[in-house]
């Protein structure tokens, strides 16, 4: 957990360009898209601006916007690089995964 905490608080803080405590969408898109390049998942295989708007309507749960609070961000966070590591490591998928799921918890 103290690493998944670590990892969500760092990413935060790095796209949250604007420091206003909150990530909007475009902030969310490039740090989806520079988690997705530097796992190598192809282009074809990364999702579209619409796809990650509504990822971020269903992690927000206390904003009427799209953006995502800190508080939200890790539920976020943790799904966006679950499937991340499932494209980047399609044979691998599931024993990341499952590690991932272990450091939720």
């Amino acid at each position: 957990p103290n690493l998944m905490r670590t990892l969500c608080q760092r990413y935060f803080r790095r796209y949250d360009a604007n420091g206003d405590g909150v990530l909007e969408l475009s902030e969310a898109m490039t740090l989806i898209e520079d988690l997705q390049d530097s796992l190598g998942v192809p282009a074809v295989d990364r999702p579209t601006e619409q796809q990650v708007r509504k990822l971020v309507e269903r992690y927000n749960q206390d904003r009427n916007d799209d953006s995502l609070s800190q508080d939200n961000f890790a539920a976020w966070f943790s799904f966006s690089l679950k499937a991340t590591l499932a494209k980047a490591m399609p044979g691998a998928g599931a024993e990341a995964l499952g590690a991932c799921a272990a450091e939720d918890a």
